[in-house]
């Protein structure tokens, strides 16, 4: 947890100035899954801008109306932070964060910090979700973000996204959740 802090004020000091990318290692959804607390299909039903208390910068704060827990345990709703936001002329913003919007329905993987939730792996955590006649379609813009895998002796290789299926489903996702321990 302190190390998550520590990479997080990091980062935020680097956002000063802006930044064309955050380097992230990149997870598939399983591997995420197995990081969060939760993976959640949600309706985002408000959200507002707060100065965060240890940061001093302003965070975005989207309150998630649960409709259905994938993996882990949440809560019916919950809020969801995120290090982005403009407050009294301070403009905070993450190369990679997920853009969440209110009004929309999304798959969200998330973790909780020292009581508060956020997202798990930045924009790779979150997946905008489409009614069709197909069932539930999931859409994620590509990643903005250096993507990094670990090779099997720990160090950290560039890498280029991995191609998606054209489309993708949440029963596929719930496929791909299965058998993961809670």
């Amino acid at each position: 947890m302190a190390r998550f802090i520590a990479l997080l004020t990091f980062l935020l000091s680097l956002s000063s100035t802006p930044a064309a990318a955050t380097s992230v290692l990149y997870l598939t959804d399983r591997e995420q899954a197995q990081q969060s607390d939760a993976v959640v299909l949600a309706t985002i039903t408000d959200q507002r801008v707060e100065r965060h208390p240890v940061w001093n910068r302003p965070t975005t704060i989207s309150t998630v109306r649960v409709d259905e827990v994938l993996h882990g345990t949440a809560p019916a709703e919950f809020e969801i932070h995120q290090l982005k936001g403009e407050l009294n002329g301070t403009t905070t913003e993450l190369p990679g964060s997920a853009n969440i919007e209110k009004g929309e329905r999304v798959v969200l993987f998330a973790h909780v910090v020292e009581g508060a939730w956020y997202p798990t792996a930045l924009q790779q955590s979150k997946y905008s979700v489409h009614e069709t006649r197909l069932g539930l379609l999931l859409a994620r813009k590509p990643l903005e973000a250096d993507l990094y895998t670990r090779a099997p002796d720990g160090a950290l290789e560039p890498i280029e996204e991995p191609p998606r299926k054209p489309i993708y489903t949440l029963d596929e996702l719930r496929k791909a959740l299965s058998g993961l321990k809670e």
